[in-house]
């Protein structure tokens, strides 16, 4: 009972009562339109305001609730609408190169701040690969249109444009600078010195930066769930400071305290500064003040302290999955996965209490995946069963490889690299091994799939908060509602059958599915195209491609296909380009040189063609390439698979501008004509 009194007394602090119901308000203030969130707010500031007339308490969660959507309504009208009409206009100004995002050729993608009639601005820019992070440059800026409720938004970027003119102002100095020197050194000297797999996923583990994994290895790290460690994160953030500490071990409360104070600004620019690193930071700030302060920091309120704080200054970051799911995570570790675990353990035999340092770090991570779950769900379509018993195994053998190279970075000693190469293929080998069951993946694409995953992770959560005798009732809902969406995930794939159209610029693909095989009619040279072909396939719950048919494929289509057979076992690939021997073995793939005029699928047919081909008839067309005015043609439903294909005829949709699906009875057979 101590416990559930202790708890009781942290959630009725006012940060924790103010916080839940200030985020709702912020998410409203953004979606809803202004007269809506103007009588919510009203409404909300008379709730709040009428206790005190009433000489009683404020109500602290109205009160929440009214700042957040006052607070996102006027940085929307105050600062994203004047922002946003700068889109489309050219302009000169002085840029803070923040961040390189990628470098292709000559060319870079530069995350830069600036200011725009003195407000601060946070823009990614295309332009010559010249600077480097911290580096100050003036240049000519044209900026495109601006979508204001685009995805950018979120990462707190507001504006899009090529850089024109480019003069550099000073390069970057001082720390920033320095520590960012000690990361481009790092990541050379992982390069070097851990090749293969092993060498990529450690770059993508530690550094964020998964261009050199391979696609199998890719699609193994999203099924075995353990996605989230390949994107730096505050779980990056904490198992450095976890491994700083224990160093420190030997010095005084105080001594570790300031020492952790001085070093947290170095690790955010070390990791980057994304939301969940500045979240982490916020709270592992809190924490290391309570020695000098003399008080106890509660994982709760420092939680809700480190939320509001990142949304007064940039309220859109509230709309960040990152930041979302670290927020949640944390929620799900520290509170539920406590709270049951503590519960769990009255119930287990007396032997398996003893296996306590085993069940609890599994119980906790369930939670925290439980948690997040909507997020990854509206993100990723589906939710991997195998995530949280692989985050547990995976946990320990991170945090030795970034000991050891954090070792190597800073005596410059490549000798130090030789055990995280070892434990590196450890780690390889088991996220191969897990991630090889595909079933382990359980595609959650059905309408209210989310609400569902959200009232599940609302149940756990009020069973971990509420007083003690509402708990088993809490458990029982949320247990309930598991079993459910177990059922509804079962029926959807036993009765999937229908064709997904998807697009990637200038190639598209209509993916046939029946049940958990898949059918895979590529149009256009298919270059390019294997993520977005993936991520359908697995949202879809294809446990393997039964053919995939590319009439028009090319050389680097070829090199695409294998991708997708690397990540899913496809049975025969069709198709007329390759014809000898040599140039099919060059991509270690077997091509059957079929030509393919058009497929039957049921009484449907589908075939492919130039856009403004006028000779094919059947009852679906995929057309490739684009023209200036409206294409003719004569099939029965025209898809368009090019971004730049805007006029269309009255039968046409095109697919790289939105998402189209037809629902079939059933795949009976599949005939390549």
């Amino acid at each position: 009972m101590t416990m559930d009194k202790n708890f009781a007394a942290v959630l009725k602090l006012p940060l924790v009562k103010f916080a839940p119901t200030y985020t709702t308000g912020l998410i409203a203030g953004f979606f809803l339109p202004v007269p809506v969130c103007a009588a919510l707010f009203a409404a909300a500031a008379f709730a709040a305001i009428l206790p005190k007339l009433l000489r009683r308490k404020i109500s602290v969660c109205s009160l929440g609730f009214a700042v957040g959507i006052l607070l996102m309504s006027l940085h929307m009208i105050l600062y994203l609408e004047p922002v946003a009409d700068t889109g489309g206009k050219s302009l000169h100004a002085e840029c803070l190169v923040n961040e390189i995002e990628g470098v292709r050729g000559d060319r870079a993608v530069y995350i830069v701040s600036l200011k725009i009639d003195g407000l601060p601005v946070k823009a990614r820019l295309f332009g010559e690969d010249v600077a480097r992070t911290g580096d100050h440059f003036e240049a000519l800026i044209e900026f495109g249109e601006t979508d204001r409720h685009g995805s950018d938004i979120s990462y707190g970027i507001t504006l899009t444009g090529n850089i024109r003119e480019f003069t550099l102002v000073k390069h970057g100095s001082g720390i920033y600078s320095a520590i960012n020197t000690v990361r481009e050194k790092m990541v050379s000297m992982l390069r070097r010195n851990i090749g293969g797999d092993e060498g990529a996923l450690a770059m993508s583990l530690l550094f964020g930066d998964s261009s050199l994994v391979s696609s199998g290895l890719r699609e193994a790290v999203t099924v075995s769930g353990v996605g989230h460690f390949t994107a730096v994160s505050g779980t990056h953030f904490t198992i450095f400071f976890a491994i700083l500490l224990e160093l420190m071990a030997g010095k005084q409360k105080t001594a570790r305290a300031v020492i952790s104070l001085i070093l947290i600004p170095m690790a955010v620019i070390f990791f980057g500064a994304s939301a969940s690193v500045v979240r982490s930071a916020i709270m592992l700030a809190i924490c290391s003040c309570s020695p000098l302060l003399l008080r106890r920091s509660e994982t709760l309120n420092s939680l809700c302290f480190a939320v509001t704080a990142m949304t007064i200054t940039s309220p859109t970051v509230i709309l960040n999955a990152g930041f979302q799911m670290s927020v949640l995570g944390v929620f799900g570790t520290a509170i539920v996965g406590e709270r049951f675990y503590s519960e769990f353990k009255l119930w287990l035999p007396g032997r398996m209490k003893r296996m306590g340092y085993i069940i609890k770090p599994v119980t906790v991570s369930a939670c925290a995946v439980i948690c997040t779950s909507p997020v990854v769900l509206h993100s990723f379509g589906g939710i991997s069963l195998a995530g949280a018993f692989t985050s547990v195994v995976l946990m320990p053998f991170i945090a030795v490889v970034m000991l050891f190279v954090l070792l190597a970075g800073i005596t410059a000693m490549p000798a130090m690299l030789v055990p995280a190469a070892v434990v590196m293929r450890l780690v390889c080998a088991v996220v191969k091994f897990i991630g090889g069951f595909r079933n382990l993946w359980l595609p959650m694409d059905f309408d209210g799939a989310v609400l569902l995953a959200l009232v599940c992770a609302a149940l756990i959560s009020l069973a971990a908060i509420l007083p003690k005798k509402l708990f088993e009732y809490g458990t029982g809902g949320f247990a309930a509602l598991v079993l459910t969406s177990l059922i509804i995930c079962a029926a959807v794939r036993s009765s999937r059958c229908k064709i997904d159209f998807v697009s990637e610029g200038g190639s598209g693909a209509a993916v046939i599915v029946s049940k958990n095989t898949a059918v895979v009619y590529l149009s256009g040279t298919g270059s390019g195209f294997a993520k977005e072909l993936t991520e359908c396939l697995r949202r879809n719950g294809a446990l393997e491609i039964e053919c995939l048919i590319a009439p028009d494929m090319d050389c680097s289509g070829a090199l695409t296909v294998k991708m997708i057979s690397d990540m899913i076992p496809t049975n025969a690939v069709y198709s007329p380009y390759y014809r000898n021997s040599s140039e099919r073995s060059c991509h270690q793939i077997e091509i059957i040189p079929i030509a393919a005029e058009y497929i039957s699928v049921g009484e449907i047919t589908l075939s492919t063609a130039k856009t403004g081909d006028e000779s094919r008839t059947e009852d679906i067309v995929m057309f490739e390439g684009y023209m200036r005015s409206v294409p003719k043609n004569k099939a029965g439903l025209a898809i368009y698979v090019s971004s730049s294909q805007h006029e269309l005829p009255e039968n046409g949709i095109n697919i790289s501008e939105t998402n189209f699906e037809i629902e079939l009875e059933k795949v009976s057979e599949i005939v390549i004509h």
